[in-house]
């Protein structure tokens, strides 16, 4: 009698498996990109200005990077520091009051890499406009804003 029972269940699993039908489906896989941009500051120095002759004083960044998503474009503005007076940038003596007037020029609109990409911020301060500036180091802060 076992025999005849293990045949009909093995004849049944045999069975079983002819009749089972295979079913599929799709999964659908997505993802997004969103823009999105970085920016590291760097610094600016004017280095050492001969108050004697004033000449005008050109310099450009070092370390500013900015990191945006692959072809997307961005902008980069600066503000005008921590020492402005109206839309004037201003360089301020670390001891007194004395100021030298500067201006800073960003690159116009370009396009994400997805890598970091240099970019150079030219300064100015006009010759003559610190020829009465007293000794000493001029410090300001500016904020980089990089818009994608």
């Amino acid at each position: 009698m076992k025999k005849v029972v293990a045949i009909s269940v093995a004849a049944a699993i045999v069975a079983m498996g002819g009749t089972a039908m295979a079913v599929t489906a799709d999964l659908s896989v997505s993802a997004t990109v969103a823009s999105a941009c970085s920016v590291t500051g760097g610094t600016l120095s004017f280095g050492a200005l001969d108050t004697l002759n004033a000449p005008a004083v050109p310099a450009t960044s070092s370390g500013v990077t900015v990191t945006c998503t692959k072809s997307d474009p961005y902008t980069v503005q600066v503000n005008n520091g921590l020492n402005a007076v109206s839309n004037q940038a201003y360089l301020k003596n670390a001891t007194n009051t004395d100021t030298i007037p500067y201006s800073l020029t960003v690159p116009a609109l370009s396009a994400g890499t997805g890598n970091a990409q240099t970019i150079d911020i030219a300064g100015n301060i006009a010759a003559g406009s610190y020829k009465t500036a007293s000794a000493g180091t001029y410090n300001d802060t500016v904020v980089i804003t990089v818009t994608p």
